[in-house]
């Protein structure tokens, strides 16, 4: 009898693994803002990208990760305890692993892939219309369960032509003052100080966006961080666009390592790049860490299609550096630029009036 019940059991977990299981009451979806593209064959192309977790009271949890960060909690201020509360709830939650979604899209419903062990679910559905050709236009799905918390229900993904001019854009150090050169300070900044919008950035995504580019966000952060960041660019004005983070869905992998942040970048621009093999890009960084790199080796490899390269000086090395000197090595001039104020390069990276 005993064995029986064992076999039924062990059925019934293993249907769960290969099926997957519905989502439950208390369990909550963030959907990450994604492309939309035309293929080839004249379809409209829409990328969907899903975390689904569970919150869970882990008490000491806070203790535990300002550790993790080297940041001494009894010295915050009540205001900045605050924000570290706020900032820190995604990472005290569980990642569902094997949830099989469903969303309704132009009134008919789809069955995502079912979530991954960190709780990440990626498809691409495949639809006869394509939208007006404007750019930015913003596709709407919704979860088909009314029962999850409504704020969970609705996701986006931006539609651009096939031809036109985009800009792919990191975050930190370039829309964001965030100090990553110094990681503690970088930290403090990410959770228990308020972001700081670099202006003159806003100022010219902004003179971009009326031009009718199309605006795509890169960071390493992970997708925790993804409801502070959009708080922080609505706020900030800076234009709406698909956003790529790291599928980072675990606390202690807070910190990318550089392989990890490089590859992240790397893929992502490969999967934007080749979703939109008519457009031209503008690529968007700052010298803090590997963008140079990384944005050299993409314009090397796609030369028709990255217009332009522009690096937010941060590290004080100019166009003589050896370090630019060598990346850009047989590359035009007017392609790449290294600059502090964005206004010396607007008539460069971007069309004139």
């Amino acid at each position: 009898m005993h064995v029986k019940k064992l076999l039924l059991l062990l059925s019934v977990i293993n249907m769960s693994i290969t099926y997957g299981s519905e989502l439950k009451s208390d369990e909550h979806v963030l959907f990450i803002p994604n492309i939309a593209y035309q293929t080839p064959d004249n379809k409209l192309a829409i990328s969907i990208q899903a975390w689904v977790y569970e919150k869970e009271r882990r008490p000491g949890m806070t203790t535990l990760l300002t550790k993790y960060l080297g940041i001494d909690k009894d010295t915050l201020t009540p205001e900045e305890y605050e924000l570290l509360y706020q900032r820190s709830q995604l990472f005290r939650v569980d990642s569902e692993r094997g949830k099989v979604l469903s969303i309704k899209l132009n009134n008919t419903t789809y069955t995502l892939p079912k979530t991954d062990k960190g709780g990440v679910t990626n498809q691409v559905i495949y639809l006869n219309t394509i939208p007006s050709q404007q750019n930015n236009h913003s596709i709407s799905y919704s979860i088909s369960d009314l029962n999850l918390p409504e704020s969970t229900n609705t996701g986006l993904s931006f539609f651009s032509p096939d031809i036109g001019l985009s800009v792919i854009s990191d975050i930190d150090d370039t829309i964001k003052d965030s100090k990553v050169l110094d990681q503690k300070q970088l930290l403090i900044n990410t959770f228990i100080k308020p972001f700081k919008a670099i202006n003159s950035m806003r100022d010219w995504y902004q003179q971009m966006a009326k031009k009718g580019i199309s605006f795509h966000y890169l960071s390493s952060s992970p997708i925790q961080l993804y409801p502070a960041l959009k708080d922080f660019m609505d706020k900030a004005q800076f234009p709406t666009g698909s956003v790529h983070l790291r599928e980072a869905t675990t606390w202690h992998s807070i910190i990318p390592t550089g392989d990890d942040s490089r590859n992240h970048k790397l893929s992502t621009l490969e999967k934007l790049l080749n979703a939109y093999p008519k457009r031209q890009f503008i690529l968007i960084g700052d010298s803090g860490e590997a963008d140079p790199e990384i944005y050299a080796q993409m314009m090397k490899k796609y030369p028709t299609q990255v217009k332009c390269i522009a690096i937010r000086n941060v590290t004080n090395e100019d166009e003589q550096s050896p370090r630019y000197k060598q990346l850009f090595a047989g590359v035009d001039s007017y392609k790449w630029q290294i600059f502090t104020d964005p206004t010396t390069i607007i008539n460069t990276c971007a069309p004139r009036e």
